[in-house]
């Protein structure tokens, strides 16, 4: 499996859930492809995933429904060879922007990927 966060972009919707005063909608937009080469089929979704502040703050506050091209909500099983590609969204703060990117899923075995946002 390889996976790209590709970008980050706040706000990603005005529309959508009825957010509290001072929340905003985030997106982190992501490509995930299980390799021509692997051997069996491996399952993606938005859950291992958060935001991260330079506070040592974090999210996992996640929605669907928000955006067309959404990173797959529930679990999606990816054959060998095959790619997803979306949005994932979170709810953010209206004021500042989150620093990092991070997946903390089964295949990392406790060390998770991070990817610095600019």
């Amino acid at each position: 499996m390889t996976t790209t966060v590709l970008r980050y972009k706040q706000p990603i919707s005005d529309d959508g859930p009825d957010l509290k005063k001072g929340e905003a909608l985030g997106g982190l937009e992501v490509n995930t492809c299980n390799l021509a080469s692997a051997s069996q089929p491996e399952q993606v979704s938005v859950a291992p995933w958060s935001l991260e502040w330079s506070d040592g703050t974090t999210t996992k506050d996640v929605w669907s429904g928000v955006v067309s091209a959404e990173y797959p909500y529930n679990l999606k099983t990816l054959k060998p060879g095959r790619c997803v590609k979306g949005w994932i969204v979170f709810t953010v703060p209206v004021k500042g922007k989150p620093s990092v990117a991070v997946y903390e899923g089964q295949s990392n075995e406790g060390q998770p990927a991070e990817w610095k946002l600019s």
